[in-house]
């Protein structure tokens, strides 16, 4: 019998309402859908290794910011630290999952927690990638036209809704860069190394009708399937 690939998602806890005006974390869990993916959303609880061993894929959803304590700075007035039930369940499940091999795919915030679990430091406050208070701001994108990012969205340019004000500044051990917004603020990393783990700083959620962001997805679940094998 065929199994759809099991993907967990972490996301806020504000976003697991009920009231149908806050659709956040059901938009992860569509896009996973449609692009043939079984979603998950993963409490902060539980047995890591066993998450990893049953889990075909981790999707890490958007969210506020990482303490800067974590890349050895002092915060900046702007910045409104996450969840840290949300986010110390992620860092412990990290080393779980990432030996695994199986695909990673960071939004936003998800993106900016690759890059600081792998060593590296954020720009802590932004101006102008968000329309405030959090607003979606539409905004090209330039991809490697090489880069698995660019690939897996089948296309190099395009346009995407972004709404971020924290951003790569150094980049983390075993990472490259993949793209950049036309200001030259990193919008995309990914793996050195060839494995599938891949950050973006949009939010392809948002666009579900955009056939980059279906690309994206279908790339992503196409890779938790080979995972499984």
């Amino acid at each position: 019998m065929h199994r759809s690939p099991l993907i967990g998602i972490t996301a806020d806890r504000s976003s697991y309402s009920l009231d149908p005006k806050d659709e956040v974390i059901a938009r992860y869990c569509r896009v996973v859908s449609e692009a043939g993916g079984l979603p998950v959303i993963l409490p902060f609880v539980g047995n890591f290794s066993e998450y990893a061993d049953r889990l075909d894929g981790w999707l890490i959803a958007g969210g506020d910011d990482i303490d800067p304590a974590e890349y050895g700075e002092q915060p900046v007035p702007e910045v409104e630290i996450i969840s840290p039930i949300r986010f110390h369940f992620e860092k412990s499940f990290w080393p779980h999952f990432l030996p695994t091999g199986k695909p990673i795919l960071g939004i936003c915030y998800g993106c900016q927690f690759i890059n600081v679990l792998s060593g590296g430091k954020l720009v802590q406050h932004l101006t102008d990638h968000r329309v405030e208070p959090k607003g979606p701001l539409p905004h090209a994108l330039n991809l490697n036209p090489e880069s698995m990012v660019a690939q897996a969205c089948g296309g190099a340019q395009f346009e995407a809704d972004s709404s971020h004000h924290q951003a790569i500044e150094t980049l983390g051990e075993g990472l490259r860069v993949a793209g950049h917004a036309m200001d030259g603020t990193i919008e995309a990393i990914e793996s050195a190394n060839g494995r599938w783990l891949l950050g973006v700083q949009w939010h392809p959620e948002r666009t579900p009708e955009s056939p980059h962001t279906q690309a994206l997805l279908r790339a992503f679940v196409e890779e938790a399937a080979r995972s499984r094998k």
